[in-house]
């Protein structure tokens, strides 16, 4: 299987349509709906290689908890 990457989307339909297209390129995806989750699953696997975030989160950015915790 290629590289891990962690897909944050809140929206079911947006995360299914993005999670087929990557696995057709061949990348594992690992799938969150809110950024807590998302972080959680992060710290988790240590394989996961590419985040793609969204930016448009219900509370928030997607990107914020990503850059808390890595300053």
């Amino acid at each position: 299987m290629g590289m891990k990457v962690l897909l944050l989307e809140d929206e079911k339909s947006i995360r299914d349509f993005v999670k087929i297209n990557l696995k057709r390129h061949g990348f594992a995806v690992t799938e969150a709906s809110t950024g807590e989750e998302a972080l959680e699953l992060a710290g988790l696997d240590s394989e996961i290689r590419i985040a793609i975030l969204d930016v448009m989160l219900p509370g928030g950015s997607g990107v914020l908890p990503f850059a808390t915790a890595t300053s």
